[in-house]
């Protein structure tokens, strides 16, 4: 991944404070994930509508700041192919071989390659449908597949689907993957709730959280800085079906009330 000049306190550092410097690069790169999905968002948004100046526009920053990950490409090839320049859609995959190759040693992927030929013999290039429903949720962007758990992620979807599944807890020591494991689950069933999923993250104890573009509103009132009743999340609550997702849970268990909390 390439840096940019924009990238969280570019320039400053502390040098007696290696903490400081982790922190800084752990906030760079979260910083640099959630620009990643906002980005696609607004790229699919606009495809969604056919506005092809304003999705390539985003999509070139996204590329700008991911310039590793093959989804924007293709997007941007496929995007480039709609608004009628073949040309920019052939040159792009062409800047990303390259970019793989010197950081990487490796060529393209199958799927954009195959998109690469459909472009330069002038194949039809299907256009994004417009009555395509928006999918609600605020995941975040994960730059990497996921790959392997399957197991458990069956055994877990198993549980979510089981009707008198109303609460589901992932536990175990910190750093082997819950988020990543939780967030692929709960993509893969964002289609089975009419209001969507509603990824709400637990930092710390003194945490914030700031829900996405879906229809989660009311986990606002999961935060205390916003001193908020606990009766009018329930209200708003009460009428969703929604997968409320609650990650770093465990910095909250003192004040869980007795008799609300099941662990699995």
């Amino acid at each position: 991944m390439r840096s940019i000049a924009s990238d969280f306190m570019t320039g400053f550092s502390l040098s007696d404070s290696p903490a400081f410097d982790e922190w800084q690069t752990f906030q760079t790169e979260s910083l640099r994930l959630e620009l990643a999905w906002t980005l696609e968002r607004l790229v699919r948004c606009h495809c969604d509508r056919w506005e092809f100046e304003p999705a390539i526009a985003y999509a070139r920053r996204w590329v700008a700041i991911d310039s590793l990950n093959e989804l924007p490409h293709y997007l941007l090839m496929q995007i480039y192919t709609w608004a009628g320049q073949r040309s920019a859609a052939l040159r792009q995959y062409e800047e990303y071989a390259q970019i793989l190759k010197q950081e990487l040693g490796l060529p393209p992927e199958e799927d954009i390659t195959q998109l690469y030929q459909a472009v330069r013999e002038n194949q039809a290039v299907p256009l994004p449908s417009r009555s395509a429903p928006a999918q609600l949720h605020n995941l975040p962007f994960q730059p990497t597949p996921f790959v392997g758990r399957e197991e458990e992620l069956v055994e877990i979807g198993r549980l979510l689907d089981h009707a008198a599944c109303r609460l589901l807890t992932l536990s175990g020591p910190g750093g082997i993957g819950k988020t990543r494991l939780a967030v692929e689950l709960a993509a893969q069933h964002v289609g089975q709730f009419p209001h969507g999923v509603c990824f709400v993250p637990f930092g710390a104890p003194e945490f914030c959280g700031t829900p996405g573009p879906c229809d989660c509103g009311g986990a606002q009132a999961l935060v205390p800085r916003q001193s908020r009743p606990k009766e009018q999340l329930l209200s708003y609550l009460h009428e969703k079906e929604l997968l409320l997702l609650l990650d770093n849970f465990e910095h909250l268990l003192e004040g869980v009330e007795p008799g609300c909390w099941w662990r699995s």
